[in-house]
């Protein structure tokens, strides 16, 4: 199955052929109601994070883009895809109804592991100098 939009599961029941099939009803979302200093905050954030995991193998975010101006795509729902979130995480993540909520769910998530990503990309270099601090 692939999530194109958020729903929830009204019921379900197990079909004679060994799958579960049910009913859904499609939320409605509004990823252009937001507080945009937040946002930009946040995506300062995550462009640093992917910046020094993915050593530019990642897009970092351009939020003059069209489909982020336009709402077609949550700007937290996308950080989530690479910034590192457990399976609990991006579930509390799919259940939160706005922008705004989303960004602080991802913003706390990053003051929790951003401090731990610095210090890995500091042991990172201090082996790749054989050692010695540069």
């Amino acid at each position: 199955a692939l999530g194109m939009r958020r729903f929830v599961l009204k019921n379900y029941e197990l079909n004679p052929k060994g799958y579960y099939e049910g009913n859904i009803k499609f939320l409605d979302d509004r990823n252009i109601d937001f507080d945009k200093a937040k946002l930009q905050k946040t995506v300062d954030i995550y462009n640093n994070l992917v910046e020094t995991v993915y050593k530019g193998t990642v897009k970092k975010i351009d939020t003059g883009e069209m489909k982020w101006l336009e709402g077609k795509r949550s700007f937290a729902f996308f950080m989530a895809e690479k910034c590192g979130l457990s399976l609990a995480e991006r579930q509390q993540l799919l259940e939160i109804s706005t922008e705004n909520k989303r960004l602080d769910f991802i913003m706390n998530y990053f003051d929790d592991v951003v401090p731990k990503i610095k210090e890995a990309d500091k042991i990172s270099n201090i082996i790749k100098g054989d050692g010695y601090i540069q």
